[in-house]
């Protein structure tokens, strides 16, 4: 498996009382699967999603990526993880509003110290596979929020990750523009990468592979072909 996650738990404490998030979460993603997760709001998704890309660690359990165990790594190590084999799409986008199209979609590479020549060919390749190549030097604020999202995309995939995290990438945008994002990360998907998405619209859901449905910090469902 790519992803095994054992008995995941995360509480957050406010003020006098302890809030549980996440309760005991055991699951597995394959190589090349779609996995959604579906629940609520406040049902705990969102920080699941965070855990399995390195944005928070959990109070208990284990968590392996490619067999390696990730929890225990420093700072610095997981940070590399991020960087080298996690590609995160978000709901708003988070694209700096004072850089182009391009500028943005380098950004990874940049963090990695791959050289301007190399990371200006690579920004390139992938704004052109989302049908962007005669906005490269607009500003974000001259798309439309379906453009800004697939400038996420391109961003997510130019350090050629082996998973894409996506939190809720269609839930800024209109059905139009929402349905055209799902199809192009079912397209991603199709093309052998692994994606995590979290929505709370059943209806996306049901468009990968598999379901997990998350309610209360527990797993109370899955749904589809492993």
């Amino acid at each position: 498996m790519l992803i095994d996650l054992k008995h995941i738990s995360k509480s957050y404490q406010m003020g006098n009382e302890t809030l549980r998030v996440l309760d005991d979460i055991t699951f597995s993603v394959g190589s090349g699967e779609f996995l959604t997760i579906t629940g609520q709001s406040g049902s705990g998704k969102s920080t699941l999603l965070n855990i399995i890309g390195c944005l928070d660690l959990p109070d208990n359990g284990d968590y392996y990526l490619s067999g390696e165990k990730l929890l225990g790594m420093s700072d610095n190590k997981l940070a590399a993880v991020r960087n080298q084999q996690l590609g995160f799409i978000f709901q708003q986008f988070n694209l700096l509003s004072n850089l182009s199209v391009l500028e943005n979609v380098e950004l990874p590479l940049i963090y990695r110290g791959t050289s301007r020549s190399e990371r200006i060919e690579k920004a390139i390749h992938f704004i052109e596979q989302v049908g962007l190549v005669d906005k490269m030097r607009h500003k974000p604020n001259q798309l439309s929020g379906g453009q800004q999202q697939r400038v996420a995309i391109a961003r997510a995939l130019v350090g050629s990750p082996s998973i894409l995290l996506a939190d809720e990438p269609t839930g800024s945008l209109d059905s139009k523009n929402g349905w055209e994002v799902l199809k192009m990360l079912q397209r991603i998907n199709q093309e052998g990468r692994t994606i995590i998405m979290i929505t709370h619209d059943q209806k996306i859901a049901e468009e990968g592979s598999r379901t997990i449905r998350i309610q209360d910090g527990k797993l109370v469902q899955e749904e589809g072909v492993c």
